[in-house]
């Protein structure tokens, strides 16, 4: 941690600044222990202030015990002992190496019982201020020692809550004793731990969990205390220091910095990088869809509990944050179901791995008939639960965004079912089907309004929901799937004005598109508005190596998202043939391990 100078004193309470400023060369380690400190005169002209409120302040820290006068020699630091750590006059004390293990160790013993009691007698209030405190910490990210001050405010938050005077006031001193070094710990391990840890803490506390609130507590002290321990690493009598390292993290603004400069198509370094862990089956990564998952059951907006998918939300977070990725993890409406056709009303089953949705209607004009964007819709009603949900749980740790999403051709088809579509485009009157497909584009952009009034800005903008992509302003994202079973005129003729419907009023677009639909890439090129194109890298599809015609024409005016399980050979496909100019690569590993090799080799680009 960087020295701090000494400031000019305010007029107001002279001797307390002069004190408190002197004090806190020494708690900081400007001045070591055993160090000569500045003369009076030194320190009267750096401070402003007279020899006699200086003679003030070092004759208190004398008697505190902190300095010592030696005759004719000057002041200097005393060393000091763990004992004075606890003298309830010394606030702001920086500890020793050992001694911040030593105090980390009694926190483990007493806040898991404190958090415990903390979940059987907290009243509404103790609630609110946990959350208060929580909240600045959120807000406080980039301010290392304001998220230090509110980390330990939190923790004695919680001691309120127990409604015992004593171990309040034990926290009080801990607190006043850590709160320097807490903030080097948090330079060293950064801030996710605690949003993460506190946030189910507080849960745990409001659902009465005693229980799970000790157990939480335990395991986030146990965790800090492990992780300084590997920071650190041994010393040579076996005690090991907080010390701090470079992170090798890209801070948030060099985040944020990478995902203007791919919108701008910038050239950079490395490609932007995203990641996802495990399979293909979506679904199947929530727990709480796994009940669901029996095949041809029907499946209502009631069957599905959106506090039961949480804590799955919350572990893909946190894996996503391990990876130490330049995406930003996008929280999304249960990406399992799909949403639009539901919505427009079809019937939703589920099968074995995924919920796919039923025609309903036989015809264009009955489509037009009955297919109404319904604000009271049930489907969208549970669609706008969980994006309140989400947004409840980030608390400004993660945006919150779209899910997969069907497009136009993908709405009519699931309506009318796939043949009937193309025969529909075919052989029925044309302005009828092009009312159809507005009709079903603008319910489409109802829906995305109508979570966009739900969900705030994140660091000043949106991301792109399944993609992890920020962008500096409203973005919006599609697809049109079913566009494989259309020749490009068809396309051309019937969905690119839905197209530029959507693209309208959104300053960052992309479209999702699979190798099959290759063929209407010059109809997506002549949208003036489309600034992404995603292409998937589809199992059993054509390779990278053989995609890359498609890839190479779309970089030549667009940004590319590169998407699938990208293996170490196609990223050294993708490094030698593309540019680092608008180029995200989103991975799709199997596992944590694998993620972590495609990170390094991606970072490694050079």
């Amino acid at each position: 941690m960087a020295a701090r100078p000494l400031k000019p004193i305010k007029k107001e309470s002279v001797r307390v600044q002069v004190f408190r400023q002197l004090r806190d060369q020494v708690l900081r380690r400007t001045w070591p222990p055993g160090s000569k400190i500045p003369s009076e005169h030194e320190l009267s002209r750096t401070m402003g202030v007279s020899r006699v409120s200086i003679r003030e302040g070092i004759q208190h820290l004398v008697s505190l015990g902190i300095l010592e006068t030696r005759h004719g020699e000057g002041t200097f630091v005393r060393e000091l002992s763990g004992e004075i750590y606890f003298n309830s006059l010394i606030p702001l004390m920086a500890l020793d190496e050992t001694d911040i293990f030593h105090v980390l160790e009694y926190r483990r013993i007493i806040e898991k019982g404190s958090a415990a009691l903390a979940a059987e007698r907290a009243t509404d209030h103790d609630l609110a201020e946990m959350e208060a405190v929580y909240d600045r910490m959120v807000r406080s990210q980039d301010d290392v020692a304001e998220f230090a001050r509110a980390d330990l405010e939190f923790h004695l938050a919680v001691a309120k809550a127990t409604g015992n005077s004593v171990l309040v006031k034990v926290n009080n001193v801990l607190r006043s004793v850590l709160s320097v070094s807490m903030e080097n710990i948090v330079s060293t391990l950064g801030v996710h731990d605690g949003l993460h840890y506190h946030r189910l803490l507080i849960e745990a506390v409001r659902s009465r969990n005693a229980p799970e609130a000790e157990r939480l507590m335990e395991e986030h002290v146990v965790r800090t205390i492990e992780r300084l321990r590997s920071e650190a690493g041994p010393t040579e009598e076996a005690e090991v220091a907080p010390a701090r390292i470079p992170q090798q993290r890209a801070s948030l603004e060099e985040r944020l910095a990478r995902h203007r400069a791919f919108w701008d198509r910038e050239e950079q370094p490395r490609p932007l990088a995203s990641f996802r862990v495990g399979d293909f089956f979506f679904s199947r990564h929530f727990k709480a869809a796994h009940g669901l998952l029996e095949p041809d059951t029907s499946i209502t907006p009631e069957m599905l509990d959106v506090a039961a998918f949480l804590p799955d939300y919350e572990r893909m977070f946190q894996e996503s944050e391990a990876i130490g990725q330049d995406g930003f993890w996008t929280a999304e409406p249960f990406t399992g179901i799909p949403w639009m056709e539901a919505i427009l009303g079809c019937a939703i089953r589920a099968g074995r791995e995924s919920f796919t949705s039923r025609p309903w209607l036989s015809s264009p004009a009955e489509a037009l008939e009955k297919v109404r964007f319904d604000p009271g819709n049930p489907w969208l009603k549970k669609y706008l639960e969980f994006t309140a949900a989400l947004v409840q749980q980030s608390r400004g740790r993660f945006p919150v965004g779209m899910p997969i999403m069907r497009g136009p051709t993908d709405m009519i088809g699931a309506l009318l079912g796939q043949q009937e579509m193309v025969l529909a485009l075919m052989m029925e009157d044309p302005a009828l089907m092009r009312r159809l497909i507005e009709r079903v584009g603008r319910a489409f952009l109802s829906v995305i309004e109508a979570q966009c009034r739900l969900v705030p800005d994140f660091h000043g903008g949106t991301a792109l929901g399944f993609y992890h992509v920020w962008a500096p302003g409203p973005s919006i994202w599609w697809q049109d799937d079913l566009s494989a079973i259309l020749s490009p005129k068809v396309y051309r003729d019937f969905f690119l004005d839905s197209a530029r419907l959507i693209l309208a009023g959104h300053p960052h677009t992309a479209f999702h598109l699979h190798p099959a639909s290759f063929f209407i890439i010059d109809e997506l090129l002549s949208l003036e508005g489309l600034k992404v194109i995603e292409v998937n890298k589809d199992i059993g599809g054509p390779s990278v190596t053989e995609m890359l015609p498609v890839l190479s024409k779309i970089m030549q005016t667009r940004g590319l998202i590169l998407w699938g399980d990208l293996t170490i050979e196609d990223l050294a496909v993708v490094r030698r043939n593309l540019p680092c100019r608008g180029l995200c690569l989103h991975v799709v590993a199997p596992t944590l391990a694998e993620a972590h090799e495609r990170r390094n080799y991606i970072h490694n680009w050079e």
